[in-house]
């Protein structure tokens, strides 16, 4: 998805500086990452569904389109808390950082 034509939403208004960092270097490493999924909420509009926002952010900063995956099945249901991609407030959380690496020796 090339998040410059199309508009992204998630739920989730913060998200790890740190995190974020090490994917865009990831991204911009040539490295892969699992589909996002999402579900259509409009025309060119598109939800998060479960997760995802953080590698959603690092492809929206790097510029470069996000791997997704449209689950058709779902009916869209407005909770009141979607914002757009670009708007997600980044924090930032050293500690946070720490433990997803000390879980996943992936992150850079």
């Amino acid at each position: 998805m090339d998040l410059n034509s199309a508009t992204l939403y998630g739920q989730e208004p913060r998200k790890n500086a740190f995190v974020i960092d090490s994917l865009v270097k990831g991204i911009e490493a040539g490295d892969s990452f699992p589909p996002v999924p999402i579900e259509l909420v409009g025309l060119q509009e598109y939800r998060i569904i479960w997760q995802g926002h953080h590698r959603a952010v690092a492809h929206y900063i790097a510029g470069v389109p996000l791997v997704c995956e449209l689950d058709a099945r779902r009916v869209y249901r407005y909770t009141g808390k979607e914002m757009r991609i670009g708007d997600i407030e980044l924090i930032e959380n050293f500690e946070g950082f720490q433990a997803r690496k000390e879980r996943d020796s992936n992150y850079r």
